[in-house]
């Protein structure tokens, strides 16, 4: 018995329509139907009425998913049995990640993954943005996720996922927080609080200024961006920030403004171009891909074309 084909059975009973269960589950709606067809044929029996107004189970689907949940619920069991007497007898994707994971919806995709493929265990780091390639180089992890604007694209290989846009982060009582754009050039006397060269982002921050005609003013770096948004909002500075970042971790008393310079950052997925890749790591890069191109689906049904900063 195939325990694809069942956790596919249990999703179109609890959608009850193709598209929503390829949803549940990261896939296509051709997909879902194929499976539910090998399972019939497998069984012997209709399971899916199937008409212009969409699908409904048979009395023999209806029976069979009450089983299929079950089935399911006891394969989760058992491997969370086994796992608990040998945690490292099950395959691993080794990932590491910035700290920012949160900020950019990581975590979902890592948790869907976890849903959708039990067997494989999830193991997570975070690392600053400038260690992360050597790190990759090392073989210490499979796959990561940070910032790729300076990303060697001949030793690694991307999957896009997020584009960000830097934005100046000021005190609610700035004299420029009621403009709704800013350039560079008028933040040329001010103090910069920044994440420090670890991030990845201070030599964009630096090349950005100078680019502006001005030297940037640096009164303190750091790696927490909540410590800098709470000297922000207590006047001690600004700071130029991730926008989506930075509205992730929002103070109530600090504005975030746009730059009319687009300077944006992309986040993705990346791995050593040529190096030998475990199943497990294969199996994530490829859940990854569908991951990201649904979403992106999803949001331009929804949404429209994709806008900046998404």
């Amino acid at each position: 018995m195939n325990m694809e084909r069942l956790r596919y059975l249990a999703a179109v009973a609890e959608s009850r329509t193709f598209s929503e269960a390829a949803e549940r589950l990261y896939t296509t709606q051709g997909n879902v139907s194929k499976q539910i067809q090998a399972l019939e044929k497998e069984l012997g029996v209709v399971l899916v009425h199937r008409g212009g107004r969409g699908i409904a189970l048979t009395e023999a689907g209806q029976a069979a998913a009450v089983h299929a949940r079950r089935i399911l619920a006891e394969y989760a069991a058992l491997w969370q049995t086994a796992a608990a007497f040998s945690p490292a007898s099950r395959p691993a994707v080794r990932l590491c990640s910035i700290p920012v994971m949160a900020h950019y919806g990581i975590p979902e995709a890592l948790s869907a993954f976890h849903r959708q493929y039990p067997r494989f265990r999830l193991e997570i780091h975070e690392e600053e943005a400038v260690d992360i390639p050597s790190e990759l180089e090392k073989r210490r992890y499979d796959l990561a996720f940070t910032r790729t604007n300076q990303l060697d694209e001949e030793l690694f290989e991307k999957l896009p996922f997020f584009q960000d846009r830097l934005a100046a982060a000021l005190p609610a009582s700035h004299p420029l927080a009621s403009l709704p754009e800013i350039s560079l050039s008028q933040l040329r006397e001010e103090e910069f609080l920044q994440l420090g060269p670890s991030t990845n982002l201070y030599a964009a921050f630096q090349e950005s200024c100078r680019q502006a005609g001005f030297e940037p003013d640096v009164a303190y770096t750091g790696t927490r961006m909540e410590n800098i948004l709470e000297l922000v909002a207590n006047g001690m500075g600004i700071s130029l920030m991730m926008f989506h970042a930075a509205s992730y971790a929002a103070h109530p008393q600090v504005v975030l403004r746009p730059l009319a310079e687009p300077i944006a950052s992309e986040l993705s997925l990346i791995r050593l171009r040529h190096a030998r890749r475990s199943p497990a790591a294969r199996q994530f890069w490829e859940f990854f891909r569908e991951y990201r191109d649904r979403r992106d689906a999803t949001a331009s049904v929804q949404c429209g074309p994709p806008r900046p900063g998404r």
